[in-house]
């Protein structure tokens, strides 16, 4: 084999000990089977890649197989398992990939419904592709973490994310019911009021008892400054110190940086743009195509005279996925429109992206952050208009 297969085949190697190892140490054995399952199924692809013989091929083949439990053979706790590191792998990929990835979620919770990783998984998941569609929240997003916490209520990660799903619900309710003049108001401020209580009294917790976990400190304290202020006035001071401790922990962490530049953004007590704008800059240095974009948000806004054109050119060449160019390029045919009134251009910019998606066309797109609009606007209709 090669250098790079060597290497691979060592790494591999190495989690089977150490991943086994940890495994067997908690209540966790049933994954053991599908992490081996999995690992030497890799190490197995990445033999047949080498420069080896047929022969050399078959017997390793052989010799690996009687170290693994075939998928037929698992039971269907251990089925659930491959379907839940399929679903990890593919989250990993765009829109398309976490569509496929609940599926496989989903799929590990049909054959294991008492395993409270697969129920957050999917809740996790419906989350993240109705931020990405932007659609409503669905009561069976909160169902789904709720059941994660109702079989395993010692996990905190599952707290910190159903606090983030009802404050998102419970803000979802109020903008959807403030102008309705037939309903019982007493009785809905009343529910969203506990909603919200809930939500807060859950960031509290989880930033008290995660001191260490920086990813959980971190959407604990954008969750706390995202509460309305009546419920997060009080609390400021501690959302700013647990994304400080975050930072402190892993100064290099893009995630956390990115983080850091939506607390200091928003238009609170402690707003800081200078701070936002410099913790944007660092976590799209690390490459978060989030932060890159708000980074060209908050710089447009604070100077509405910059060309942001060579910072879009620069993102175009840092991001190669299919689906960030995709959003890159309509922000492309955004700038043509909005900026350079060149609606030749911006046609060519959107032709290229519904070469790859054709029903973006009429889907709300990418395009709305150089004209500072506040939800997303239909290529179509721009075109048209």
């Amino acid at each position: 084999m090669n250098g790079q297969n060597v290497q691979a085949t060592e790494i591999i190697d190495n989690l089977k000990k150490t991943c086994c190892i940890r495994f067997e140490e908690t209540e966790s054995e049933k994954l053991i089977p599908a992490i081996r399952h999995v690992l030497s199924a890799t190490e197995i692809f990445i033999f047949l890649r080498s420069n080896k013989t047929i022969r050399e091929k078959q017997n390793f083949v052989e010799d690996a197989r009687l170290n693994m439990k075939s998928f037929s053979n698992m039971t269907n706790e251990e089925k659930a398992c491959i379907h839940g590191m399929k679903s990890s792998v593919f989250g990993f990929f765009g829109l398309g990939g976490n569509l496929k990835a609940l599926n496989e979620a989903k799929a590990a919770l049909g054959l294991d419904s008492q395993e409270a990783e697969w129920w957050f998984i999917s809740g996790k998941l419906m989350g993240r592709i109705r931020r990405i569609i932007k659609s409503d929240i669905d009561e069976e997003e909160i169902k789904m973490i709720e059941k994660a916490v109702e079989l395993d209520n010692e996990n905190l990660i599952y707290k910190v994310f159903l606090a983030d799903v009802i404050r998102e619900y419970t803000s979802a309710i109020f903008r959807k019911t403030k102008n309705q003049v037939d309903l019982n108001t007493y009785e809905l401020e009343k529910d969203i009021d506990n909603l919200y209580q809930k939500a807060l009294d859950l960031y509290l917790y989880c930033i008290e008892k995660l001191p260490s976990c920086i990813k959980s400190l971190s959407r604990c304290a954008i969750g706390l400054v995202k509460l309305p202020k009546k419920y997060s006035s009080k609390y400021f001071n501690i959302a700013e110190e647990a994304i400080i401790m975050s930072l402190e922990l892993h100064p290099n962490c893009p995630y956390v940086h990115h983080i850091a530049g939506m607390i200091y953004h928003k238009k609170r007590t402690f707003q800081d743009l200078e701070k936002a704008l410099y913790h944007y800059e660092k976590a799209s240095e690390f490459k978060n195509f989030a932060a890159s974009l708000d980074f060209l948000r908050l710089k447009c806004y604070l100077n509405p005279d910059l060309d942001p054109y060579e910072d879009l050119m620069k993102y175009k060449t840092m991001y190669k996925e299919k689906y960030l160019q995709i959003q890159l390029k309509c922000h492309l045919g955004s700038y043509y429109i909005f900026k350079k009134r060149d609606i030749l251009t911006a046609i060519q910019y959107f032709n290229e992206v519904l070469e790859k998606d054709q029903a973006l066309l009429l889907k709300p797109a990418y395009v709305p952050f150089l004209n500072m609009a506040r939800a997303p606007l239909i290529l179509l209709e721009i075109a048209v208009n």
